[in-house]
């Protein structure tokens, strides 16, 4: 049997006003306790996940020593990412296993048929907070030896909970498609479909709202959706593999203008490449990433590499006069790349090897 991966599937409280203040206080003093460990960690070097560490940081009000316990190792993870260069501040919500949530099924209910258990603040007490399952969590769970896991992500309105499903063959047979992702179209297929041409119009919008106002969050999440909403198009059902390219430092570089840099921000590349591999999941489809050499400036038709063959949207070979959306085009080659790697026996750990991600 294949490994199994977790689903998330978010879930609606419907806890009562009193339960809700509860669960706020808990979520605001956890997220105070991660940045106490946050401060301690920036300050000490050689911080671990230790019983030293543990020491020397106080425990907020009220907080049990499990609750300290997860908020060090969320405050350690924070702080020892690759990625994190300025001290981090946690704005998030606690994660929590089977010490913290049991999650029962209750079916003799007619309003809700799922109810999960949250030690909160007073030790050795647990509040029963009411929820319904859904189309989508119930579609999980009929999967063949697919279980709920006891644990969630705790926020104030609702959970996240993760189904653990075995991880189903890929498709052996189907369609090879390339995308291009971009901002003017935000993914273009190497079967010629332009999906999302509004994305542009969508990040006009954001740039004119004030971070953090509540119009800014509204219309992030608007942008969320409608990526979500661009990945569902592709044909899921008739598809085997798809090629992208392994794009890096995309809101860097000297070339590009500041309009163009503030564009970028909210392009959200990250985001699609993550669509893309939980669609590919869900429909057995394998992901194939390629070196994003020449991509938008090789000929699809004849192989040529000129620089000078693309302006702007279109492209023009300056060798054999192929015209096609340089977008498009640039897809294709993808593809092309993609089905290359997938032919050769060649070992994909040279440098100058196409690397692949198999989700």
């Amino acid at each position: 049997m294949t490994p199994p991966y977790k689903r998330a599937i978010k879930l609606k409280s419907y806890a009562t006003r009193s339960k809700k203040k509860k669960i706020e206080a808990l979520i605001r003093r956890y997220r105070k306790q991660v940045n106490l460990f946050i401060d301690h960690c920036w300050q000490n070097e050689n911080a671990k996940l230790d019983k030293t560490t543990f020491d020397s940081v106080e425990i907020v009000q009220n907080l049990s020593q499990r609750y300290k316990a997860t908020a060090q190792r969320r405050a350690l993870s924070l702080c020892s990412h690759p990625m994190t260069k300025n001290k981090p501040k946690f704005t998030g919500y606690p994660v929590l296993d089977a010490k913290f949530i049991t999650i029962k099924s209750n079916k003799t209910s007619n309003l809700f048929d799922l109810w999960i258990g949250v030690s909160v603040l007073k030790k050795g007490h647990r509040i029963q907070l009411p929820t319904k399952k859904h189309k989508r969590l119930n579609y999980w769970l009929s999967k063949e030896n697919a279980t709920l896991i006891q644990g969630c992500e705790l926020r104030p309105d609702g959970f996240i909970v993760w189904v653990d499903t075995p991880l189903e063959k890929r498709k052996e047979t189907g369609m090879d498609i390339g995308v291009d992702i971009g901002m003017n179209k935000l993914i273009m297929t190497s079967y010629g479909e332009s999906i999302g041409t509004d994305f542009n119009t969508l990040n006009d919008r954001i740039l004119r709202k004030q971070k953090n106002s509540a119009a800014y969050k509204k219309i992030l999440q608007e942008k969320k959706n409608y990526i979500n909403q661009c990945i569902n198009e592709l044909p899921w059902q008739q598809l085997k593999t798809i090629c992208y390219e392994n794009l890096k430092n995309l809101k860097k570089g000297r070339k590009r203008n500041k309009s163009l840099r503030q564009k970028q921000q909210y392009w959200s590349y990250r985001q699609v490449i993550d669509g893309l591999k939980l669609k590919a999941q869900e429909n057995r489809v394998r992901l194939v990433y390629i070196n994003p050499a020449y991509t938008s400036q090789k000929c699809s038709s004849c192989g040529n590499i000129a620089a000078s063959s693309r302006v702007l949207e279109k492209y023009c070979c300056v060798a054999c006069g192929h015209k096609q959306d340089a977008d498009w085009n640039a897809a294709t080659n993808i593809l092309h790349k993609g089905q290359e790697w997938i032919t050769s026996l060649k070992s994909v750990k040279s440098k100058n090897q196409i690397l692949t991600a198999i989700s």
